[in-house]
């Protein structure tokens, strides 16, 4: 497992750095990318002013439709697959990182291609100023500690975090220990996604979301605030395995959000038929 600072034990600045990152991403919640660039002194400043100053809505878009239409096309093809019920909290939980990863996975793109010289970089470009006002102001619950989480929700996250292509990564899905806070609610996506995230059609909509993702960062010169003086080799580490996990989750929230039967996706009735 990755290290990390978590929101509620970050003091000086470590916690100015996630008060911009909530300012600036629209979105109450720090993922856990940027709670471990934070442990490796100067990454996650630096990665964030890259993120701000490459902050291409249009390209973030393109990500978020690839990924919808992956996963779209997984769900139609999927057979015996129940139906979720997550109530309110579960679904607020799915959309915020739903959001999140989508943005998180280019952002992960272009430091990646900016680290490794798979894009042109333009130095010494002033960091972006604050964004929009933030569109989630939804109070999401506090993600539980490990400890705090029954056996049988730690097996089920256990399950899906071992499921799929990024399983080898060393990064525990967050999203996955979030949704234990909906009773009975990590159960039901366990039973109804580790299959999926197992499958053929998932590790190829991976790769295929993977590649688009780094299709986009390569488009253009990447703008970054200066030399990248910290620990690089940590840094690119920390970026290609978030990159992998954040691929896959960027596709598995989808999913969750497709079978979720109260969920405003068109074809959630025909699901349901169908299974």
């Amino acid at each position: 497992m990755l290290a990390e600072i978590p929101e509620d034990q970050a003091t000086g600045r470590v916690a100015a750095l996630y008060d911009r990152i909530r300012a600036e991403s629209g979105s109450s919640l720090v993922n856990f990318v940027w709670r471990h660039l934070a442990t490796i002194d100067g990454a996650a400043e630096w990665g964030w002013s890259v993120a701000r100053l490459n902050g291409d809505e249009e390209s973030i878009s393109s990500v978020s439709e690839t990924a919808d239409g992956e996963a779209q096309s997984i769900v139609e093809r999927a057979t015996g697959v129940a139906p979720l019920d997550l109530g309110r909290e579960g679904r607020i939980i799915v959309e915020i990182y739903n959001r999140n990863n989508a943005a998180n996975l280019f952002r992960m793109a272009v430091i990646k291609a900016a680290l490794t010289g798979a894009a042109d970089v333009l130095e010494g470009a002033v960091p972006c100023g604050p964004a929009a006002p933030p569109q989630d102001r939804s109070r999401i619950p506090p993600l539980p500690s490990a400890e705090q989480l029954g056996d049988g929700d730690a097996a089920c996250i256990e399950r899906l975090g071992a499921a799929g292509p990024a399983s080898d990564t060393g990064i525990p899905p967050s999203l996955w220990r979030h949704l234990a806070v909906v009773p009975g609610g990590i159960e039901q996506v366990a039973g109804a996604v580790t299959p999926l995230l197992g499958g053929r059609l998932f590790r190829r909509a991976y790769d295929r979301l993977r590649s688009r993702a780094d299709e986009l960062a390569r488009r253009r010169p990447v703008a970054v605030p200066g030399a990248a003086t910290f620990d690089r080799r940590a840094a690119l580490d920390g970026v290609e395995r978030f990159y992998d996990r954040i691929g896959e989750l960027t596709l598995a929230g989808r999913l969750v959000a497709l079978l979720d039967s109260e969920g405003s996706a068109p074809h959630n009735s025909a699901m349901a038929r169908k299974v």
